[in-house]
Formats: structure tokens, sequence, C-alpha cells
């Protein structure tokens, strides 16, 4: 986006605290008998939600605002040079008008918000379940030194990237196994037929990502960790019963670039470290797959 937020180096800034509320805060509506009606906005729970709303609005909002400024002030930014997303959303246009602030702000927000702990989620799971298989390991490592060479002429390229073919079978199988986002929700727009049973329009459905990537008619043994369930000779055909970015129209936007993330962050880790497994993890339910205990990893300099 061009604009840092400090996560780490200041944790406690306004921004990033309000996206840890404001994902608690809605996995509490969730639960809450009001939660899907407009009575919810009267309680406190519904005006601390909407507060926090408001922190996170206005600062996508700044940041929209200067941007724009930048970029009718700065005659030597233009389309043929390096933009970042959001000067791409703000050159971007639909049916030959601009998008609006709040337009663009629906996806910064997407990127921002949906794009911050989902990321370091995936990581951290995936490189749990490495330290725990290490024979997965040992195969991640090999196609590595064969990409790259040797950890010290490691240069990250995005074809290299592309080229690690049993890393991204092995995320694949990360993301199934313990999705970022282990349910989503969604509203019908037309009756439709599920089960047998006629929902219609306007109800709101929950779907969990978590059981459908655990349904044993799509994945044998769906516990066990197989990364070759997602190799080019495998028969197994899912369609919808793998979604850990969604599907359809409202999918993730950010898919692409997660998966590359989750390749160049893993990649770098493996080429200098062993990993040696801790304590098993207790899933904790929320919006974002969490865990109860802690992630806990050991490290082996290579």
């Amino acid at each position: 986006m061009g604009v840092t937020v400090n996560a780490q180096a200041d944790p406690n800034s306004e921004y990033v605290t309000s996206v840890k509320k404001m994902s608690r805060a809605v996995q509490e509506r969730l639960h809450h008998p009001l939660g899907q009606t407009g009575l919810y906005n009267l309680t406190s729970k519904g005006q601390y939600q909407k507060t926090l709303t408001t922190i996170l609005h206005n600062f996508t909002d700044k940041v929209i605002g200067e941007r724009r400024d930048q970029l009718l002030s700065n005659t030597k930014i233009n389309k043929g040079s390096h933009m970042n997303f959001l000067d791409i959303l703000l050159h971007a246009s639909v049916g030959g008008k601009p998008l609006t602030n709040a337009d663009i702000r629906e996806e910064v927000d997407t990127f921002m918000f949906e794009g911050h702990d989902t990321t370091a989620s995936g990581i951290a799971f995936t490189l749990y379940l490495l330290s725990r298989h290490t024979d997965v390991q040992e195969k991640v490592y090999q196609e590595l030194k064969k990409v790259f060479g040797s950890k010290d002429e490691m240069e990250i390229t995005k074809k290299k990237l592309i080229d690690l073919e049993y890393l991204e079978m092995v995320i694949k199988e990360s993301l199934r196994i313990l999705p970022p986002v282990p349910g989503i929700g969604r509203q019908l727009m037309e009756d439709t037929l599920i089960g047998g049973i006629t929902v219609p329009a306007g109800v709101n459905l929950v779907l969990s990502i978590y059981r459908m990537q655990h349904d044993p008619d799509y994945y044998p043994n769906p516990e066990k960790f197989d990364p070759e369930r997602f190799s080019s000779q495998s028969d197994n055909k899912r369609t919808f019963a793998y979604i850990p970015f969604s599907a359809g129209g409202r999918n993730c936007i950010g898919q692409k670039f997660a998966l590359l993330d989750l390749k160049t962050v893993i990649a770098k880790v493996i080429m200098n470290f062993k990993l040696l497994p801790g304590p098993e993890v207790i899933l904790q339910g929320d919006l974002i797959l969490k865990t109860s205990n802690g992630i806990h990893i050991r490290f082996e300099q290579r």
C-alpha cells in the first residue's frame, strides 16, 4: 500500500490493536442471539464494534486520501512506473468511471485486515507441520537446494518460486488440514435446494471450511499430512471441497500473492534451519484459526 503501520515495532499502535479487537468482536457477534439483527447495534457490544469500525475506516480513508493527493501533485508517478496495490486501485476504473474512495477502501481493508493474521497463521502452521514430518521437510529442503543452490547464493525470484512445485503441494496440504480461515459466511441471493431442503433467499449461511476439508469422502485419512494429495498425478477431484481462499466471485483477492508470500518465507526458513517439533498445538476457534498454547518449534542451524 506504500504505507507502514509498524506492526512489529509498535504492536500497541491503534490500528494494529483495533484489527485484533475487531476480529474478537465479530466472533462474539456470531454467537450473540441478536447478532444477525439490527438490534445488536443498540447493545454495548454493537456500539463497541461500531467504534472499532470507525477507527479502521478512518485510518484507511486517510491513507487513500493522502496517496490520491500525492498522485495528483506528482507528475512523475504514472501508470508505467512500478505502482503498489493502492496506486493500481487509484488508477482503476469501472465503466469509464474511477473507483470511489468507498470502493477502494473495501479492497484495501481486505488486503490489510484479512491478510494480516491469515498469512501469519498459514506460515506458522506450515512450519509446525514440517517440524513434525521430517521426511516431508527433507524433500522440501532438497527441492530448495535444486532450485536455489546453496543458502549463500539464494536469490528469490517469482520464476523460482513458481518452480517450487513440491513446496506448493506442502502449503496446499497445510492449508487443508489447518485452514487460516476455518469458516466463511454467505447470504443466499435466491432460494436454494440444500440436502433436499429449500433454503429461502436472504438467509445467512456459515460454511465450515475446516469441516469440508476434513471430509473423508474427499480426503481419505483426512488427519494425515500428505502433500501428495495435491500432486499433478493425483486423481482426487475435489471441486469445492477445498476452499482455503473461498471460491467464486467473492474469493480471496490476495490468494496468489499469499501463496508467493508463504513460499518466500518458508523457503528462507527451511534453507537456513532444520525444524524440530515442540508440544502439539491445541486449536482454538476464532475468525482466524489460532491455538490456545502457542506454536512452539525448535530451530537448528543448518
